[in-house]
């Protein structure tokens, strides 16, 4: 029995080493399944209506002109939610901003993937790297809700990180990619300033890490190269004029005032000092939180054998990764660390969850570059020889996954709220309500039910009031041309 039970082990342990890539990616699968699933019961709630009701109110152009003038210098962010389905009234093009985020997501991040590692891996390799990135985040990030299923916050916020992996993308295929034309280059310095633009005005956090990136990496090159980069200097200048127009939109004061009466923390705003002490703090404690988990840590165990390989094959030519692991550190630290500052500085307070959400990719990617780019410097120094996990390593790893998705997680949340219907029957709450609002008269308070199922992948508690004078209250009755909404009342008919 003993002999027989050694060899099945011996038999699945060789298969998983033939086959760890698309076992990588079932995995993958499975955590990101109920995401899109989940997606066909999204339903708008509060900022989601002011942004359409403006759109319809003014135009889209005059729009523009409003937020600018009277909210805030986000140009780019305002004028994607100002194109919003909702503005047709299209209530299932809602449902599918979500289902399109998930997809640019992965998309970006594979061809990142492929960019950083200069083609190094097969197709299956490079899936299941970006399944494995996709389903940390997924498993990790600090609200699901604001990522994706609340537009007000996934096109602001998710839309620009996408941008900004699709920006690091084409830069490193600009510099690394030697096959490509004079003619290329000028489409590609097109298309990095356009999105440079897009990134810098979706919000600030988005603004300080393009300068910073973009001012960091302008410095490396003139020490690297002892010379100016064109290209680089072109983003540089792009950067530091888009942001001076994002800076200076009128909005920014009256949104100032604004947060120094509703923030309980506002007092405490605009201490350098204080803020600069508290996005320290708060840096690294998301710092923690993120790389000292068990996912990332069989992650990292993953990825270390794969990092030495490809050591291996990139040593010879000049790379991104051959890069002194203090400096990248020394780099990557006060990056994530000034990204907390704008917040403190501006509120008091710490980014909101949707802010985290942004960073928390680039902390990702940070983490598992600067393993590769230590590996690399002592691989080079040492001549480091690894050899390839065994299979049962990976066996072991991936059942250990599984017991971690067992656990408290967003991916869990996420099939609980569809396997136990609150999704649906959310879904089915919300439809009731708007039969009820559109069979209002226009010039009386209309009374809705209560949202009785909360599913909290896709419902962050923003639901009206029962006072229809309130700032939710109010985008929800002007979007849909009413005097008032309001929610019943305890016994109220």
């Amino acid at each position: 029995m003993t002999l027989i039970m050694t060899s099945y082990i011996e038999k699945v342990t060789r298969l998983i080493e033939k086959t760890k890539a698309i076992y990588l990616i079932i995995i993958g699968l499975i955590i990101i399944a109920p995401f899109f699933i989940i997606s066909f019961y999204v339903h708008p709630c509060q900022d989601d209506y002011w942004y359409s009701f403006r759109a319809m109110d003014l135009g889209f152009f005059e729009a523009q002109k409003w937020w600018y003038n009277t909210w805030a210098g986000r140009f780019f962010s305002v004028a994607v939610l100002s194109l919003s389905p909702l503005v047709i009234k299209w209530f299932f093009g809602y449902k599918l901003i979500p289902v399109m985020l998930i997809v640019l997501f992965f998309f970006t991040l594979q061809l990142l993937v492929k960019e950083l590692f200069l083609n190094t891996f097969g197709t299956k390799e490079r899936l299941s790297i970006t399944f494995f990135l996709v389903s940390l985040y997924l498993l990790y990030m600090p609200s699901i809700c604001d990522a994706f299923y609340f537009s007000a916050g996934s096109l602001t916020y998710m839309l620009s990180a996408i941008l900004m992996i699709l920006f690091i993308s084409l830069l490193l295929r600009y510099f690394f990619n030697e096959c490509i034309s004079k003619r290329g280059k000028i489409i590609y310095l097109f298309l990095l300033v356009v999105l440079q633009v897009a990134i810098i005005g979706s919000h600030e956090i988005a603004m300080v890490l393009a300068d910073l990136f973009t001012g960091i990496l302008f410095v490396w090159y003139i020490f690297r190269h002892k010379k100016l980069s064109i290209v680089l200097s072109v983003l540089l200048i792009v950067a530091i004029s888009v942001s001076f127009i994002v800076v200076l939109a009128p909005g920014n004061t009256v949104r100032i005032k604004y947060v120094a009466q509703h923030y309980p923390s506002a007092s405490e705003a605009g201490n350098i000092f204080l803020s600069g002490l508290k996005s320290l703090k708060a840096g690294a404690y998301f710092l923690l939180n993120l790389t000292i988990n068990l996912y990332t840590l069989i992650g990292t165990i993953f990825f270390i054998p794969v990092a030495v390989k490809l050591s291996d094959t990139m040593k010879d030519r000049f790379n991104h990764f051959s890069v002194n692991p203090l400096v990248a550190i020394v780099i990557f630290l006060s990056i994530w660390i000034l990204s907390f500052f704008p917040a403190f500085y501006s509120t008091g307070s710490r980014p909101p969850d949707r802010t985290l959400n942004f960073l928390y990719i680039f902390l990702m990617l940070g983490w598992f570059y600067l393993i590769q780019v230590t590996i690399f410097f002592f691989k080079i120094k040492l001549n480091i020889r690894m050899r390839e996990l065994p299979g049962y390593v990976y066996l072991i790893l991936g059942l250990v996954m599984f017991l971690i998705l067992s656990q408290p997680n967003n991916v869990r949340t996420a099939y609980g709220d569809l396997l136990r219907g609150r999704a649906a029957e959310y879904s089915r709450e919300l439809n009731e309500r708007y039969e009820t609002i559109r069979s209002c008269n226009d010039n009386e308070i209309c009374k809705v039910k209560k949202i009785q199922s909360i599913p909290k992948t896709i419902f962050n508690y923003r639901d009206i009031t029962p006072y229809e004078t309130h700032w939710k209250n109010r985008f929800c009755s002007r979007y849909f041309g009413k005097k008032g909404v309001k929610l019943k009342k305890k016994n109220q008919p």
